[in-house]
Order: structure tokens, then sequence, then C-alpha cells
């Protein structure tokens, strides 16, 4: 039987997660602006914007509290989507937290070989 093993998301950070889909947007040919969030200290490590698709995702790095308050109250234009992206192991706690604020919840982690996963798209 093959076993998988992956390190927490926690063990790289939210900044990875938001290099990686950066990159797949751009391989895909999606315009996408990168806004970080140098302190941190709310737990959102930064967004992802595209304009195209009127589409906004939010990276962070926890799913404390704090860091969901602060995702809940996230402000986008009308007519945009916002996407939490978090650690897979907090959807539970996120679709919780978030089910009220009508936005996609999509999880990550990182692989064996060092490289980000994503899974699939959900609504909170």
């Amino acid at each position: 039987m093959n076993e998988m093993h992956y390190r927490s998301a926690s063990s790289f950070g939210g900044r990875d997660a938001l290099d990686a889909a950066r990159q797949a947007w751009e391989w895909h040919g999606e315009i996408c602006h990168v806004r970080t969030n140098e302190s941190q200290t709310d737990g959102v490590v930064g967004a992802l914007d595209l304009p195209d698709r009127r589409h906004v995702e939010v990276f962070v790095d926890s799913v404390d509290d704090d860091v969901l308050s602060t995702v809940e109250k996230w402000a986008v234009a009308d007519e945009w989507v916002m996407r939490a992206v978090l650690p897979l192991a907090g959807l539970g706690r996120a679709h919780e937290a978030l089910r009220e604020r009508g936005c996609e919840l999509q999880g990550y982690w990182v692989r064996d070989d060092g490289r980000v996963a994503f899974g699939h798209v959900e609504m909170a």
C-alpha cells in the first residue's frame, strides 16, 4: 500500500500558496495583481485580484477566529466574487464561520515534492 505524506500548510505558509496560485493563473494567461500584507498581523498574507474574472482570492495562514473575522469583513467590489484560500485542515471551521458571507473556499497543502496543491472550490 502506498502511503502519501503531507507537510502541514502551516509549515510553509500562505505566501507560498499565493505565489503558486499566481503562477498557475499566469500560466493560464490570466492577468493577476498581487497585494501582499507585509505585517500579516491579521493572518492574511495577501490577495490575488483577477480583474478579467471579477474575482479576488484572499490567502490566509490559519483559520483562527480573528483571521476568519477579517476574511468575513473583506470588502470586494460589486459583482466580484471573493474566495478564501486557506490551509486544507481548516475548511470545516471556515465553512461554519463564513457561511453567511457567501464566499468561495479553497484548501491548500504542500505535497512531498514541495509543490503546493489546491483542492476543489467549495461554497462556504
